[in-house]
């Protein structure tokens, strides 16, 4: 098999048995960090191998290509400091992502709840999460997820609503939050 470069190479989504069959994007940072062909890569922070398996598969495929230059960025992050950036891609969901959802599904109360928590402080989520559920299903997914303290069912069940009616906002919003979780330890 030719040997992969950043340049060619082509994000699918799922996982693969093997290089031949495709790459997602943590089975391509196993290929770069020259690991055995996985989707858990022994190099790469838990809490980020899920958020990017959850972001990976729900892009479309030109937008998956857009996290190609995180592939290099994700080796070396299994060091120590996944709490802490979960405790920042939780909060990012609860204070940016659900809010942009809460708007959307025209509950502005409860999208400013969410926008004035502090970090770990999520009992007022809880709150919202409940008022919001008394108004819409909808409006119940996006805020009682985002205040759960997973990073994938925040980031993800909070705001999938969201992203039907804005991708590109969507997107951006995920990955400014992998953006600062990536800061954590460098």
């Amino acid at each position: 098999m030719k040997k992969l470069n950043l340049k060619s190479l082509k994000l699918l989504s799922g996982s693969h048995s093997s290089v031949e069959q495709g790459l997602c994007i943590m089975e391509a940072v196993a290929y770069f960090a020259g690991e055995k062909h996985s989707d858990k890569p022994e190099c790469a922070c838990p809490v980020l191998t899920s958020y990017m398996i959850k972001i990976n598969d729900s892009m479309n495929e030109e937008e998956r290509q857009k996290l190609k230059p995180y592939i290099k960025k994700l080796i070396g992050t299994k060091d120590g400091n996944s709490a802490k950036r979960l405790e920042i891609l939780v909060h990012h969901a609860c204070t940016k992502i659900t809010p942009f959802a809460l708007e959307l599904a025209n509950l502005p109360k409860e999208a400013e709840i969410m926008r004035q928590l502090k970090m770990g402080d999520y009992s007022a989520a809880r709150s919202a999460a409940w008022s919001a559920a008394e108004s819409a299903e909808l409006a119940e997914l996006a805020a009682w997820s985002a205040a759960r303290s997973a990073a994938e069912s925040a980031a993800w069940s909070a705001a999938w609503s969201a992203a039907a009616k804005d991708r590109k906002v969507y997107w951006k919003m995920a990955l400014k939050a992998l953006d600062e979780a990536l800061k954590v330890g460098k």
